[in-house]
């Protein structure tokens, strides 16, 4: 049976970003079975009817999948139920003579643009520096041609549920946003399609993250306010793929600087702290990056190596209980005579 319900609201009235703003109290009786965004639109048509200025409020789809419609309500992101957005929210979450607050996503990085709506164009940042893939256009290719693993693929799917709205930021006493950000580039990680642009990808959602958002301090308000249930575990993921990018990346710059520096020739170029020679480029830190044809590619990680590491005796070679060569007591073989020291 519907029950009718008299609520009191206290709404934050905005004009502007750069305006003053505060919070104005209505009345409204709704049915118990109406949603809260209907609720919002009674007290909209109230104040129209007394010649007044509408609430101005963000919302698409109110089906829970486009991610406009979040608000704080009584300090909760998205209101009390838990994994529901706010346009599934309601009024039997309520009961007769409650006062419910209402106001915007509170977050430097989401300015507000007029009352409870509120700019989520830095989420559309992050997605531009790395949230896409590169693909070969053409014919649409079989659904099982690329095996993928059933636990990736559920992962995946788990990150993809991320609807954009903003409610981990809201959530966050940092106002981080990792949970968005590793929600989209783990949907890419775990799949084969995204693998070409990963550790790229890694190092520039995160980079650009941190421009707009504060550093996560694992609370899990997060998780806890997501509408889509969506795991704090991909913050680790996204923790670990950045971490790896670093020295992957870092790889590939050596890499391609060696190719640079073998194009130059046996002169190379001199660095700020030393010469180049034919083997490879001394970089400013002291890194040797190697050229094709001279050390292992590994070398190129290392700044230095331990004094010992340069002695044409490596000490725990004395430990060895392998026959010495008399010729060379240093080696356990001879390089003069590969069979071996004499018996």
């Amino acid at each position: 049976m519907t029950e009718m319900l008299n609520l009191t609201l206290k709404v934050w009235r905005q004009a502007g970003p750069e305006s003053t703003g505060e919070f104005a109290t209505y009345t409204t009786k709704v049915a118990d079975d109406a949603s809260f965004l209907e609720m919002l639109d009674y007290v909209n048509e109230d104040l129209i009817d007394h010649d007044q200025e509408p609430i101005v409020f963000d919302h698409d789809c109110r089906e829970g999948i486009c991610g406009t419609c979040g608000v704080m309500i009584n300090g909760q992101a998205h209101g009390p139920q838990k994994a529901t957005a706010t346009c599934q929210l309601h009024m039997r979450q309520f009961t007769d003579g409650d006062e419910i607050i209402i106001e915007p996503f509170r977050s430097a990085a989401f300015p507000v643009i007029k009352d409870l709506m509120v700019n989520r164009a830095t989420f559309d940042r992050i997605v531009e520096a790395g949230g896409y893939i590169d693909v070969t256009t053409g014919g649409t290719p079989d659904a099982n041609l690329i095996p993928i693993a059933k636990d990736a693929a559920e992962a995946a799917m788990d990150a993809a549920a991320c609807i954009g709205c903003g409610a981990c930021v809201a959530a966050c006493p940092n106002s981080a946003a990792s949970l968005f950000t590793s929600a989209k580039m783990q949907h890419l990680n775990l799949l084969p399609q995204g693998q070409a642009e990963r550790w790229d990808r890694s190092i520039a959602m995160v980079e650009k993250m941190d421009e707009y958002f504060g550093s996560c301090r694992n609370y899990g308000e997060c998780g806890e306010a997501c509408p889509k249930e969506i795991s704090i575990d991909f913050i680790a993921m996204m923790n670990r793929d950045y971490v790896k990018a670093q020295w992957t990346n870092r790889r590939r710059l050596g890499e391609r600087k060696a190719g640079q520096s073998a194009k130059l020739g046996s002169a190379g170029k001199v660095g700020s702290c030393g010469k180049v020679g034919d083997a490879g480029q001394l970089g400013s830190a002291g890194r040797l990056i190697i050229a094709p044809g001279g050390l292992s590619p590994r070398w190129s990680l290392t700044s230095r190596r331990p004094r010992w590491w340069r002695l044409p005796h490596r000490p725990w070679r004395s430990w060895s209980r392998t026959p010495r060569c008399p010729t060379h007591p240093h080696r356990n073989r001879c390089p003069s005579c590969r069979r071996g020291p004499p018996q």
